[in-house]
Parts: structure tokens; sequence; C-alpha cells
């Protein structure tokens, strides 16, 4: 759910279908690591479902980091794609796919590439390190994402929204958490805390993952 649309597991199901067989035909390729730069939380994570049922090894370029912090993260990881909804100056060396939408997909695609040589896929995260500052590379599978998710089965039965973008590492891994257990996951919308307080509550909202500094707004706002 996001305050301009929502879809069921169905839909979610249909339009990650839709996305692969769109990157297949894109010509993206199993067993190399690719880029990801969507900023929208629900097209981002289409799309990194798409990639990962493509079997696509995949690392976040946030649309928040610099150009120069994003071209490391390509340097780094191997980037050889990009997928990407906009034209992004961290593409000049990779080759760029463009990602539709879910407006622009159609769902009557036929399915392809259902013979290829299928892989674990892995989304590679970042982790800062506590002893140097800085940052390690580090790719969880699908199926090593799948346990993860077993500890976190409180979610089942949660309406979960997070204020942290999708984009950042550890929301990408609790909204994939909330998905594999069956839950709602809800993003935030535009504007100021009050009004995403309003929102939560418009929407059932009876999980919220927050900083302290959040709370402490939080808490002022019913003062």
């Amino acid at each position: 759910i996001s305050e301009t649309r929502s879809l069921t597991y169905k839909a979610l199901a249909d339009r990650v279908l839709a996305g692969r067989n769109y990157l297949y035909a894109a010509g993206v390729v199993p067993h190399r690591v690719l880029g990801l730069s969507v900023a929208d939380e629900i097209e981002h994570l289409v799309a990194s479902l798409s990639l990962m049922a493509c079997g696509v090894r995949q690392i976040t370029l946030p649309t928040y980091e610099t150009l120069t912090a994003r071209q490391e993260l390509v340097a780094r990881a191997g980037v050889t794609q990009l997928l990407s909804d906009h034209d992004d100056a961290a593409s000049v060396s990779l080759r760029l796919v463009r990602w539709p939408g879910l407006a622009g997909m159609s769902l009557d695609t036929p399915s392809v590439n259902d013979d290829a040589d299928f892989i674990d896929p892995a989304i590679i995260y970042l982790n800062t390190s506590g002893t140097t500052g800085g940052t390690n590379l580090i790719p969880f599978t699908e199926h090593q994402i799948a346990l993860q998710a077993q500890r976190h089965q409180d979610y089942a039965d949660a309406c979960f929204l997070r204020l942290a973008p999708v984009e950042y590492n550890t929301s990408k891994r609790h909204r994939l958490y909330s998905l594999w257990n069956g839950g709602t996951n809800v993003f935030r919308p535009q504007g100021s805390l009050a009004r995403v307080a309003e929102f939560a509550r418009s929407c059932g909202v009876s999980c919220l993952d927050i900083s302290k500094m959040h709370v402490s707004e939080l808490i002022a706002l019913n003062d």
C-alpha cells in the first residue's frame, strides 16, 4: 500500500512475472551483477523481485547517493548492467536497461527463457564495518533471505510501515521478510511526520519501524 496505489499478492505475482519476462526480453543476463536504481518504493520492490525471478545478482545503486559513490559501488561489485527508470550518469560504462514501470508492462507477455540455467539469485547488501568504518559488500541469496524471514513471523499478521526508503539495505530486507510471511507492506507518503501518522492510522498500521528521533517527534505530535 502506498498513497497512490495498492497491490494484492495476486497482482504483485502477476507483475513480477511480467517484469521477469520483460527483463529476459530486454537482454538481462543471469550470472552477472546488475545495478538497480529506482527510487519509487513499489516500483523498486517489483523490479528487485523480477530480477530475483531471473536469477540475476543485484545491488542497489541508491538514487540518494552521489555519482562518485555509485560509481565506486559499480567498480567494487563488478556491475555490468544497470536497471533504471531514468537516465543515470553512473551507467556511462554499463549496459542500461530501462525499467518501464508497472503501467508500462504488459501482463500478457508470454514467458521466455524458462529453460535458463537458473541460479539462486543474490542481493548484495552494504554493511558498514564497526572496526574500520568502511563498507563491506555482503551477498544474501534468496534462500538465505527466506531463512532470515522465518525469524520475523510476527510480520504475517502485521500491517508494516518502515519510514526509511526501500533503497536502504535494512529497509529492503524487512520489506522482503514481510512479503515472505504474507504481511502487508505500507510505504511512507510524502510530507510531514504528522501526515505520515495520519496515513498510518488510515491504513491500519500495526507495526511501525522508526528511529529514536522519529519516536520523539511522534510523541511531540500528541502533546
